[in-house]
């Protein structure tokens, strides 16, 4: 039922969006007087249509029909010279009245006006999310002490428990003076490992093995040449490579192993943690160094508190999840700690802090779209494509945070349209604010049919991709 749910709100969400940024085309035509024959959210067979009736404030009968068609993944406006030339009302408008028979100036702000709306929701989207969303705050003496958590197993029901801390008798007054986090993996002896050292930090390579019982290799590009590499995962189940030209290897051509620690032990101060502005993100299961490797594995956390008592808690690993690659049919399981009920506090944003927040991340998740969009011809670019499926995947995931969440994923979704839009590219509005552009330094109209033929396979290509991606992510469910 949650699923259903999610689908639902999803295409109540999209066809928000996609009717912002046609309205943007439609008020900018209808403002510069171009006729505008339908509006259309979505593509394909119509659902319904409303024709046009009575007049508007002007005193001219109204003109243009709105129509729902069954594909909610776009839409359009179909406007006097833009391809329906030939229609029976045309023949008595003006010249005026067609896109190509206004100023180049009015019918560029016509094929960005989308674009532009796309970005404004977008920004109030996050500022309201950002005034919904508590802001966390770092303080050492102070922390958030939750009575139950609830964690979900890999295929399992969701567990309610009593926190670890509230049961050990921690409060959210309780000053914390040192804490000590000792963890011992019980799964390493299964497996080989390899450790590198870079920037200071060790890393952990676990070879990927074939079916030969061979460690898995593949040519990668490093620094614009191609080169061999062993492939491996690291102990957080992120994708490894190690360069086999550069690697110590053993009588069987694997990389040289070494025995792992099989504990680790972090110990903060009030100190320590004052300096690093008091976050206890460390109690979180995305702790690096921390992070579990087997089912049951232990993690325990000592307290020494303002009064110097001291209590210890000790919290075990959980199977979280479980994916298949589906070219190398290797297995990766995700482990993560039950939680123990302790977080940082948080508190309202303030104004400045609302906006401040809305517009960073406004400006850098604009940039990471166009980095994102630079790697697509890439492999791990086009894996990290999602398509609905994913979309209603991410939703999920946020909304379960809250609805100020999900208004946060909306409001990133309508800067994401807003960014791609822009390209240059057959099809979406950069392509056509480029060909204004061109048009209007060489002054010359280029080929209807040209332009029409170009953006026609733009949006099959587009379309293709689309498939292609949500075919992918449906296949993803099903391994």
């Amino acid at each position: 039922m949650q699923i259903v749910l999610n689908i639902i709100y999803f295409l109540l969400a999209l066809t928000v969006l996609v009717s912002i940024h046609e309205l943007g085309h439609l008020s900018m035509a209808k403002l510069f007087d171009v006729y505008c024959d339908e509006y259309s959210i979505g593509f394909g067979p119509k659902i319904f249509q409303i024709l046009p009736k009575g007049t508007n404030k002007k005193g001219k009968p109204r003109e243009t029909k709105f129509t729902v068609r069954c594909i909610p993944l776009g839409g359009y406006v179909s406007m006097a010279g833009e391809g329906m030339e030939d229609m029976e009302q045309l023949k008595d408008l003006p010249k005026t009245r067609f896109l190509t028979g206004v100023k180049k100036w009015k019918r560029a702000i016509i094929m960005v006006a989308g674009v532009v709306l796309n970005a404004i929701l977008g920004l109030l989207l996050l500022i309201t999310a950002f005034s919904i969303i508590p802001k966390t705050d770092f303080y050492v003496s102070k922390l958030n002490v939750s009575p139950t958590v609830t964690y979900t197993p890999y295929k399992g029901d969701k567990v309610t428990i009593e926190s670890l801390a509230s049961k050990n008798g921690i409060t959210s007054d309780t000053v914390i003076q040192k804490i000590t986090i000792s963890y011992k993996g019980t799964d390493f002896e299964n497996k080989k490992y390899a450790t590198y050292t870079s920037e200071d930090k060790t890393f952990y390579f676990v070879p990927l093995y074939d079916d030969t019982g061979k460690v898995q290799k593949e040519v990668r590009k490093v620094n614009g040449k191609k080169v061999e590499c062993f492939v491996g995962n690291s102990l957080n189940n992120q994708k490894t490579y190690y360069e086999v030209s550069k690697t110590r290897v053993d009588a069987n051509n694997d990389p040289l192993l070494e025995t792992p620690v099989l504990s680790k032990e972090y110990t903060f101060t009030k100190e320590s943690l004052e300096k690093g502005n008091g976050t206890y993100s460390f109690l979180t299961d995305d702790y690096v160094g921390l992070i579990a490797q087997g089912q049951d594995d232990k993690k325990t956390f000592t307290f020494t508190l303002d009064n110097g008592e001291v209590k210890t808690i000790e919290t075990t690993s959980y199977k979280s999840n479980e994916t298949t690659d589906v070219k190398t049919g290797v297995t990766t399981t995700t482990y993560s700690w039950v939680p123990i009920g302790i977080s940082s506090p948080t508190r309202a944003r303030g104004a400045g802090e609302v906006f401040s927040d809305s517009f960073s991340t406004f400006g850098e998740y604009s940039i990471a779209i166009y980095k994102a969009i630079s790697q697509i011809f890439t492999k791990e670019g086009f894996d990290s494509l999602g398509g609905p499926v994913a979309i209603v995947q991410q939703q999920m995931m946020f909304s379960s945070n809250g609805f100020g969440y999900f208004l946060l994923f909306w409001g990133l979704i309508s800067i994401n349209l807003a960014v791609i839009n822009l390209l240059p590219f057959p099809g979406l509005d950069g392509w056509h604010f480029l060909v204004v552009i061109i048009e209007g330094i060489t002054r010359k109209e280029i080929n209807p049919k040209v332009k029409s033929i170009m953006s026609a396979v733009g949006l099959i290509l587009l379309f293709g991709l689309m498939i292609c991606i949500t075919l992918k992510d449906v296949i993803r469910l099903f391994i």
